[in-house]
């Protein structure tokens, strides 16, 4: 009729019934519907601000484009040992060419997680100390260098390429005929990211009452932005306050927006205030990029990992290269030291060939100066 024969179905119920005593699931639960609790978790820590929404976001897509694809979905959780993602580096690498080590390293805290909570609720069956990957080595040259604008790009892109990309949207949108401005929206969101070194999230959840325009200086002719950004919209849930460039493109943003009360977002849709969609985003941004593209004037965009954030590494990257402080860089964009010296340490070997080239002169009385 089907069944297997069981040699000694006592010591196999003892088995089981130990299992079950000991808190283990023996059937248990698949790995699809671990990842839907696990997100329904992560979902109650946004709601107490212990994560952003946008850390949500990427902890979804980890799951469900990459881990539960490698695992399978229907896989029992407490069937797996604790080698079972020992080669998920060797799939990843596999599945998505040019992939970086760092970002197989980060799914890695993903899929610990993962696990580390399935275990609370009793659904592993190993301990989850010995859960073992293949072991990754990244150096910082490694790190290094992220996907931006060059100098000479960025003057061409905000002097000419986004104004004239902005023009293009037509003057009414929608069926009441009102003017949405959404690529002069997000022409000033890429300025201001390429002046503030604001994330994105943080960018997208910016509202009136965090802006402190300040007075035009005439000597170093900027108009200085005091940004307030409370804990809520930070991705390390720490405020921070600080000065920089670009006030006069919330300026002009002022101009044209249909949302400046204090409590109205800075980049919206301009008929109901509501916020610009991710799907926009990404379209305007891929529309930028063809017009770019078109231009001649950026090249290689096909092989560059380009994207909003390209914006926030060009203002952290102008920052060191204009000999700001390592740790005020730091302290205005939000991260830590060792995070900028791991991911800008290119720029310090702009610094080191300009220290290797300074010299020296003795002058008559044995005095040293520098020249």
């Amino acid at each position: 009729y089907g069944f297997a024969l069981v040699d000694n179905p006592e010591k196999l119920f003892i088995e089981v019934r130990g299992k079950v005593q000991i808190g283990q699931k023996y059937f248990g639960i698949s790995f699809e519907e671990l990842g839907d609790e696990f997100l329904e978790f992560q979902r109650g820590r946004v709601e107490t601000g212990k994560i952003t929404e946008g850390r949500l976001g990427t902890i979804r897509s980890q799951i469900t484009r990459h881990i539960l694809p490698y695992i399978g979905a229907k896989t029992k959780v407490g069937s797996i040992t604790s080698s079972a993602f020992y080669d998920y580096a060797q799939y990843r690498r596999r599945k998505s060419e040019g992939v970086q080590e760092v970002t197989i390293r980060n799914e890695y805290t993903t899929v610990g997680a993962l696990l580390k909570f399935a275990a609370r609720l009793g659904h592993v069956n190993f301990p989850i100390e010995s859960l073992d990957f293949e072991e990754i080595k990244i150096t910082k040259g490694e790190i290094g260098r992220r996907d931006t604008f060059t100098p000479q790009e960025y003057d061409w892109l905000s002097r000419y390429g986004l104004p004239s990309w902005a023009k293009q949207e037509p003057q009414s949108s929608n069926s009441n005929m009102i003017p949405l401005k959404r690529k002069q929206f997000v022409r000033d969101f890429i300025l201001i990211m390429a002046n503030s070194g604001l994330r994105v999230g943080e960018a997208r959840q910016l509202r009136w009452r965090m802006v402190g325009i300040k007075k035009y200086d005439k000597k170093f002719k900027q108009t200085l932005v005091e940004l307030d950004l409370p804990k809520e919209i930070v991705k390390t849930r720490q405020a921070r306050k600080f000065l920089c460039r670009g006030g006069q493109y919330f300026k002009r943003i002022r101009e044209y927006s249909n949302w400046i009360e204090k409590d109205d977002l800075v980049f919206c849709n301009n008929d109901d205030g509501t916020p610009i969609s991710k799907t926009e985003y990404y379209r305007l941004w891929r529309d930028l990029m063809d017009f770019c593209e078109g231009s001649g004037k950026i090249k290689d965009i096909s092989k560059r990992n380009l994207s909003y954030y390209s914006m926030r590494h060009f203002q952290i990257t102008a920052r060191l290269y204009a000999q700001v402080s390592v740790f005020d860089v730091a302290q205005m964009a939000g991260t830590s030291v060792s995070h900028i010296e791991g991911h800008y340490g290119h720029v310090d070997m702009t610094k080191q060939r300009d220290n290797a080239l300074k010299s020296y002169k003795v002058d008559e009385y044995g005095y040293v100066e520098a020249i």
